[in-house]
Order: C-alpha cells, then sequence, then structure tokens
C-alpha cells in the first residue's frame, strides 16, 4: 500500500458546480458497500487538507486493479476512464446538498505496472463548519460504482485535517494513518505561524476488544505515559521518521495535547496477515482459552495454526477456503477498522471477522448501527457502534454491548469450527 511511486497521466474532462439541492437524507442511506468484501472494486481512500480558511484539498487514491482498460480511439494506448462525482453536505442528518461538481479522469498508465491512481480537486470550504462528503466514483467502460463518505472538520485549526502528510521520497500524499519503518515523511502544516511540533510517542500494546456479551470495562488509556518529542519546522514543513511500532501523536503547542495528527507504525506489510503471531492472534475468536494459550505454547506455532483449521473439516481443500476466508476478513479489518489500535482488534473489527460484512449500515454524527439479514425479520441480529471522541483518530467506535449477542456469538464460532460457514465471499 502506497509503497510505488505514483506518475498520473490525467485529464478533467468537464466540472459541473450546484448547490442547495435537496435529496436523501444521509442518516437514510445504507452504507453497507463501504465495507463490502468484493476484492474487484477496492474502495478508494481520501485524505483532505485546509490549505487555507476559504479552500480545501481532497486527494484520492483507488487501487486501479479495479477498473476495465479498453484500447482508445486511435488504438495506441490502453485507456480507464473514471467520473469522480461529489456532494457537500452539513452532516448525516441533512437532505440538503451545499455543493456539488463532478469530473471524469483517463488513466493511461496502469499498463505500465503501476497499480494506484492518484488526484486531487478543490472545494471552497469556509474555517467553522463540519460537512460531511459523498464521493460516487464510476469505472466508465464498466459502469461499476463505488460510493464514499468522508468526513471533514474544519472547527479546530490543529485538527489532523490542517496537516499534510506526503511520502518523502515520491512527495506524494500518504493516505494511510500509518507508516512503516523504512518510510520517511514530510508533515506540511501552513496554517499559522509556528515553528515546531509538540509530540509524544506511545509504546502501549493494546488488547483485543472483547466479546459483544462481555460488559467488563476495558482499562483506561493513560494519555500521560509517554516519551517526548520535538519536531522543527522550516517553510512549514518538518521531515519525520522512525522505526519503533507504536503511536505518534503531534501538535502545534503543549495545550492543544488532545487534538493534532496522528500516526501509527505497525508491521512492515500492515494490513496484510503474514507472519505467523499475525496468523495465531486472531484465533482468539474461534478458540477457547484454553486451545489459544496451547497453541501458543507450540514450539512450531504455524503447526498449531494448521492443525486447527485442518480440524474444522476433513476436506483440505474446503480447509484452504476457510484460511483463505477469515484471513481476509482480518486484512478487510484492518483496513477498514485500524483507529489507536488495529483494525481486527476493535469492535468493528471482530465483529466483522465471525460474522463477516454487515447486510445492512447505517452512520450518523455518533455512530453506526449494523444489521445481520433482513430488517424486518425478528431473527436478524443488529449491532450498535456509538462514536468515540478520540485524539488519535476520527475512526474509532465502541459496541453497545449486552448479553443477549452471547448465543449469536457462539452459534457463528461453532459454524467456524464446523467448516460450515455459509458467509464466505471469497
Amino acid at each position: 500500500m502506497n509503497k510505488l511511486s505514483f506518475f498520473i497521466i490525467g485529464l478533467i474532462v468537464i466540472t459541473l458546480g450546484q448547490s442547495c439541492k435537496r435529496g436523501v437524507s444521509l442518516s437514510e442511506t445504507d452504507f453497507k458497500d463501504m465495507y463490502s468484501s468484493n476484492a474487484d472494486v477496492p474502495q478508494p481512500r481520501f485524505k483532505v487538507f485546509h490549505a487555507s480558511d476559504s479552500e480545501s484539498e481532497i486527494y484520492y487514491m483507488f487501487e486501479n486493479r479495479g477498473l476495465k482498460y479498453s484500447r482508445d480511439i486511435a488504438g495506441e494506448n490502453q485507456m480507464a476512464q473514471v467520473r469522480i462525482a461529489w456532494q457537500l453536505y452539513s452532516d448525516y442528518s441533512s437532505n440538503e446538498i451545499i455543493d456539488s461538481s463532478s469530473f471524469v479522469k483517463i488513466d493511461t498508465i496502469a499498463t505500465q505496472g503501476l497499480f494506484q491512481l492518484q488526484g486531487m480537486f478543490k472545494i471552497n470550504l469556509q474555517f467553522g463548519a463540519d460537512y460531511i462528503l459523498k464521493v460516487t466514483t464510476t469505472d466508465l467502460n464498466t459502469s461499476k460504482k463505488t460510493i464514499t463518505f468522508v468526513s471533514i472538520y474544519k472547527k479546530d485549526p490543529n485538527n489532523r485535517q490542517f496537516f499534510k502528510v506526503l511520502l518523502k521520497k515520491t512527495n506524494t500524499v500518504l493516505f494511510r494513518n500509518y507508516f512503516y519503518a523504512d518510510e520517511q515523511l514530510r508533515i506540511v502544516y501552513n496554517h499559522k505561524s509556528t515553528n515546531q511540533f509538540i509530540g509524544r510517542y506511545y509504546s502501549t500494546i493494546f488488547p483485543v476488544s472483547n466479546p459483544p456479551f462481555s460488559l467488563s470495562s476495558p482499562k483506561p488509556f493513560d494519555f500521560e505515559d509517554y516519551d517526548p518529542l520535538t519536531l522543527e519546522l522550516h517553510n512549514d514543513t518538518a521531515d519525520f521518521k522512525a522505526s519503533e511500532s507504536g503511536i505518534y501523536h503531534f501538535s502545534t503547542n503543549s495545550e492543544s495535547k488532545y487534538s493534532g495528527l496522528t500516526l501509527f507504525q505497525y508491521s512492515n506489510e500492515f494490513p496484510e496477515v503474514n507472519s505467523v503471531k499475525e496468523l495465531l492472534d486472531p484465533l482468539r475468536f474461534v478458540t477457547s482459552k484454553r486451545e489459544y494459550t496451547k497453541m501458543k505454547k507450540y514450539q512450531d506455532p504455524k503447526k498449531a495454526i494448521d492443525e486447527f483449521w485442518l480440524g474444522t473439516t476433513p476436506d483440505p481443500e474446503k480447509a484452504k477456503k476457510m484460511i483463505k476466508g477469515y484471513y481476509k476478513r482480518v486484512e478487510n479489518a484492518n483496513y477498514f477498522f485500524t483507529s489507536f489500535k488495529e483494525g481486527w482488534k476493535t469492535d468493528r473489527g471482530i465483529i466483522y471477522i465471525v460474522f463477516g460484512p454487515p447486510n445492512v449500515v447505517y452512520r450518523s454524527l455518533t455512530g453506526e448501527s449494523w444489521t445481520y439479514g433482513e430488517q424486518s425479520n425478528y431473527k436478524s441480529l443488529t449491532f450498535n457502534f456509538a462514536k468515540v471522541n478520540n485524539p488519535f483518530t476520527n475512526n474509532d467506535y465502541t459496541l453497545q454491548r449486552s448479553t443477549v449477542y452471547k448465543n449469536p456469538w457462539y452459534r457463528a464460532i461453532d459454524t467456524w469450527r464446523q467448516g460450515k460457514v455459509a458467509s464466505l465471499e471469497y
């Protein structure tokens, strides 16, 4: 992810501006496509940078392996055509479109071995308000669409969206909230005059979230247990590199320590799952405490992992499919739900891994609601997640736990262990 050099050959064909139109409230919109497991159409990623009090830059990136490339009229180049259309709302409960526009991007470079398409468009946004941006990306060669919702925060000048993080080697935007040990970063902050960032490094290793029926409270995070850092700015930029896993938080002054820019470092292959430890740890969900402890004591943990999956079914080919499906969910959880800890450890991550992508997702400013099954069916299962005000991330949601989830949880675990997961989509 983001490890290659990117060069974009693109063409903006048409741009149309509109304002103050009414449509369906975003709170009535089903957001399930955000967490789709369809690997053929990867969700685009977006980063917001407030370049000034009146203008904001929206950077986008998506993996072009999901695009259809066709010969151009001259028959000389393989060409993809992507329409990017956006609509701006004040919040999820609003049905009034503040502004909207669209343009077409033509890409001819994917055939040269590059795997990501990047670009940027600008929106006039005044300082002092927050917004929701709905972006629809359409592959014009296939008519396939993806819809992404971007939260825009422009009230606090120390908010993370006032910082732009670049990969120094390629001078391209870092779309991840995490970085690798071998990457040199360049951080841009030009909202007001400052000559240094106040930094804090947290080496905390976070535990996996409890099952959805557990009512025990997690240990609160100690914000004062950190190592201090400082970064000097020159011409509104500071270079940064680090090799230790953990949380790196930067603010413009010591008084604004609960807002600012936060970057995370996990393994150098994150969000992919490849090492034995990364394969073993998520098995905690589908094993008993005794089984899991025993597996961790194996001299050859890889053997323990293989024995577990082969024990779910006598058919080796089916076992391979189970393994592929389970760990694809772990990787998707890392991609979708990573916050201050790896996505597979979060509340949404554990539900996603065990139960799969939800059938219905509703989102508001204060949380998300996931439903498995038909909404009108009394047998359907709904999980409600409350959005947490976390200084490190905008992607922290906590499950409203209940003992009613105990039986559905163990039924799902038993299904995995019997090799009969009906919702495998991989």
